[in-house]
């Protein structure tokens, strides 16, 4: 009986696996899954001009300006990191670090791709627009 206890105490699988946490883990995926669902159920606010997006969330004239003067820093913020992160994959790759050289140019696009983004949200206030084109958008960053 003492070895019987011992070896099932000793070779539990289930606690090498971690049965309880992965348990605890599914009930948490569960609920983040439970309440995603709920919030698409809720009405959503569609709109389809400005005017409507800006009364609806109740936008004053200075917060729009203040959107738009920290989208534009933080275009130029975004957009520096990319370039410089851009230069340094040069001297990763130079240096023979490829994997070095590989990640900055995965982070300088994501730099880049973020300063479009805020470039997009800067376009969209400017030009008092929610859909913009893509000739728009080329043009306002003239």
């Amino acid at each position: 009986m003492g070895i019987r206890k011992f070896i099932k105490k000793q070779f539990n699988v289930g606690d090498w696996l971690g049965k309880q946490h992965l348990k605890d883990s599914m009930r948490t995926v569960k609920d983040i899954y439970k309440d995603t669902l709920k919030q698409k159920n809720q009405e959503d606010f569609k709109s389809n001009t400005f005017d409507e997006y800006i009364d609806h969330y109740q936008i004053t004239p200075e917060e729009i300006e203040k959107t738009k003067k920290t989208s534009r820093l933080l275009v130029y913020v975004y957009g520096g990191f990319s370039f410089g992160l851009f230069l340094y994959m040069f001297h990763q790759f130079f240096s023979g670090h490829l994997l070095g050289g590989i990640m900055c140019l995965v982070l300088s696009l994501l730099f880049l791709a973020y300063g479009l983004k805020e470039q997009l949200r800067y376009v969209q206030f400017k030009e008092k627009k929610l859909k913009i084109t893509v000739k728009e958008f080329f043009k306002a960053l003239k």
